[in-house]
């Protein structure tokens, strides 16, 4: 190791009276022409010429307090001595040689003999330099340990696992960003690599559909296509139907928990009117969405991180899964009427005219519904999935005459800094080893048919969705789908059986948490209540994905 390490460390004699051995200044400098390095006590200090020649050891042991410190049982049993220590004694044979020129060194305390060594206890540099330099040693020692980044993939996959709701003050967001910079400062990777570790690609793309569905949001659309589907039904179960694919459709384009968020408040209203019970139909919205979101790119996040990692067209992807999405929304709404019969069925509606007043911005939603065809146009053409979405993002906001911030307060910034932060702590992880663990032992029981493939994957999506949220688990998974030659199909039943997933439980996806979130003042939907219709949709859909997918495999190939 170079003497250069102490090249920032510069004695100021000026600041200390007869030239004595305390004070130090950080400088990116050399060392200055009047300063030799000496090595005392196992350290490599600097001292001025004009003291060199006084250093005696008998005159630096005058303290009792001095001797005890630098003896050797002292320094062996230092808690940081053996780290610093190891530090300084690798620097201490090249700093011997170092000094101005034509100086000889001749001090007494400069020897090879360690008996010889004069101890200062140099208390003033230990106390500046110790604790960066013993952070130093332990950063080095973690990036080279393949168990630390194993485990704060371990700690940040379980603090997500139990966000906020579940017992811990940290949500899912923080927990990933918590992760990402212990990844840092372990050392497993560097802040540059931590940058170049994230796929902006996904981070604009999601940027650019928020911002035009912001403007879809501001435009009153959402809330006129709710209303509208009150209007047009005559029975609860007409109205239960149409909620379904209503929802699941608008999902497929604007994404699932924006649809949660607008279509909820709007079921609040229209049941109360109605005086008909709420719960079938806030469940038909959460569940619909999921299902519906399955169709489309743009349909919810881990769509996005699956459609850009495989490279996938939008039109390639809609045709692949809209009839995984068309058939799961069918079966979904078929399980709510059965499991809500006797408040589905044999009634009629009282219609009420204008029962919720919807205000639409017409302007502002011609301009949208513009650029979300430049959007579909331009991907149809092949043009690249983050560079429309940004492009037609930045288009909208200077055509749509809308104050930002009221934009600005309808993108999920949190969810931009969920998917940052994963992706380096996925890096990280990544670089232990451990995936390539995983992959070698999971790669053989995945090397059967497209048929076992299949279900190989969807069992394993639909138990890490339900552990750790579908998005982590795509990321997750994505290195060992990666390692496939063919696999397009696997990426697709990833993309679908992730979404799926979310409808077992509650607490299996954020557009579940919307609808409880924004119901739980005046309706309180149960845990059992949501999970006995969840998980039947969610094995039942999972199949139809399975089934789907392995027929066009059949007729299509690869």
């Amino acid at each position: 190791m170079s003497a250069n390490r102490f090249a920032h460390l510069t004695h100021r004699t000026s600041d200390v009276p007869g030239g004595t051995l305390a004070a130090w200044k950080f400088k990116g400098l050399a060392y200055p022409r009047h300063a030799i390095p000496l090595r005392l006590g196992g350290y490599d200090e600097i001292t001025t010429k004009e003291n060199a020649s006084r250093c005696r050891t008998k005159e630096l042991f005058t303290n009792p307090r001095v001797r005890r410190f630098n003896s050797p049982r002292a320094r062996s049993t230092s808690s940081f001595s053996p780290a610093i220590g190891a530090l300084f004694n690798s620097t201490s044979r090249e700093a011997r040689h170092l000094g101005p020129p034509g100086y000889s060194h001749h001090c007494p305390c400069i020897s090879e003999s360690p008996r010889r060594d004069c101890e200062f206890p140099f208390l003033a540099i230990s106390c500046v330099c110790a604790p960066a330099l013993l952070m130093i040693q332990l950063t080095h020692s973690f990036a080279h340990n393949h168990w630390v980044p194993a485990w704060i993939f371990v700690a940040t996959y379980l603090f997500i696992a139990i966000e906020s709701s579940r017992g811990s003050h940290l949500d899912r967001t923080a927990a990933a960003f918590c992760g990402a910079v212990a990844m840092v400062l372990a050392g497993v990777v560097t802040l540059n690599d931590a940058y170049q570790s994230i796929d902006w690609n996904t981070i604009i793309f999601l940027l650019g559909m928020m911002i035009l569905v912001a403007h879809f949001q501001i435009s009153g659309f959402f809330d006129w296509i709710g209303v509208r589907v009150v209007l047009v039904a005559r029975t609860r179960l007409q109205l239960l139907v149409l909620l379904v694919f209503a929802s699941g459709i608008l999902a497929a384009f604007f994404v699932n928990d924006t649809i949660c968020l607008i279509f909820t408040p709007i079921v609040l209203v229209v049941t109360s009117r109605l005086k008909i019970p709420p719960i079938p139909y806030l469940i038909a919205v959460a569940t619909s969405s999921n299902v519906g979101s399955v169709m489309s790119v743009t349909g919810n996040p881990q769509n996005a991180v699956v459609g850009i990692a495989a490279h996938f067209s939008f039109l390639g992807f809609l045709a692949h899964l809209a009839p995984v999405a068309l058939v799961g929304l069918a079966i979904n709404a078929a399980v709510l009427v059965v499991a809500f019969r006797r408040d589905v069925l044999h009634h009629t509606l009282e219609i009420q005219d204008n029962s919720v007043a919807v205000t639409i911005d017409r302007s502002l939603l011609v301009k949208c519904t513009l650029a979300a065809l430049l959007v579909i146009v331009l991907w149809i053409f092949g043009f690249s999935f983050p560079l429309v979405a940004i492009s037609v993002g930045a288009f909208i906001l200077v055509i749509g005459r809308v104050k930002a911030q009221n934009v600005y307060q309808r993108v999920d910034w949190e969810l931009l800094l969920f998917f940052a932060s994963l992706f380096v702590v996925i890096h990280g992880f990544q670089s232990s080893g451990a995936v390539a663990y995983l992959i070698a032992r999971f790669h053989h029981g995945l090397e059967g048919n497209v048929v076992s493939q299949l279900f190989a994957v969807s069992g394993i999506m639909l138990i890490l969705s339900n552990l750790v949220s579908n998005v982590p688990a795509v990321l997750l998974f994505r290195p060992l789908v990666e390692s496939f030659p063919n696999s397009h199909f696997l990426w697709l039943a990833v993309a679908s059986t992730s979404t799926l997933a979310g409808n077992a439980t509650p607490l299996s996806s954020v557009a579940n948490l919307i609808v409880l979130q924004q119901t739980r003042k005046k309706v309180r939907i149960s845990f059992w209540e949501f999970a006995r219709v969840g998980l039947v949709i969610t094995l039942l859909t999972t199949l139809v994905a399975i089934g789907v997918l392995a027929a066009e495999h059949r007729l299509f190939g690869t």
